[in-house]
């Protein structure tokens, strides 16, 4: 009798390992899932929109940093111009981060201007998708075009309790 309890009790911790272990997995299915149907509410569950703007201004702001002129150097137009830098991508994060957007990017609607001006929408098929452990608490999905050799943009997702997960962060190629 206690060895049949003793493999019980092994069984039910290795499911709930590995369900604890595919959880973000889920999530990210879901909101693959909630992008493709339109249902803004569904994706809106899994995502940390204040945390997901600011990292995306923090990100967008070290991708600029070369270009991006210092508010430090006392020169005055290098103070306005980064005033403007700043004036000008907070509002379009603002605008882009939302249900809909995320939504767009999610399923790889993303729009690119041709030569003749034209927007040309990539499909999911365009891209590649890696997922993985960064820690613990962290996990990451890496999405990069396939017929490209530009710089992955990573999605980072934070654990929120012990099983659920929220979208958090973005890291934009350098």
């Amino acid at each position: 009798m206690n060895n049949k309890t003793g493999l019980i009790v092994a069984g039910i911790f290795v499911m709930l390992s590995v369900w604890f272990y595919f959880t973000p997995h889920r999530v990210v299915d879901n909101m693959r899932t909630a992008a493709e149907s339109k249902n803004a509410a569904m994706l809106s569950r899994y995502v940390d929109y204040p945390a997901l703007k600011e990292s995306l201004k923090v990100s967008v702001n070290s991708t600029l940093s070369p270009n991006k002129p210092d508010k430090s150097s006392g020169d005055p137009f290098a103070v306005l111009g980064a005033a403007l830098a700043d004036a000008f991508i907070e509002p379009v994060i603002d605008k882009l981060i939302t249900p809909e957007g995320l939504s767009m990017m999610l399923q790889g609607a993303v729009l690119q201007l041709n030569g003749n001006g034209k927007n040309n929408k990539s499909s999911a098929a365009d891209f590649a998708t890696s997922m993985g452990y960064e820690s613990f608490g962290s996990f990451v999905v890496t999405i990069t075009r396939k017929a490209s050799k530009e710089s992955p943009v990573t999605l980072i997702f934070s654990r929120e309790g012990l099983f659920s997960w929220k979208l958090t962060g973005v890291r934009l190629p350098v």
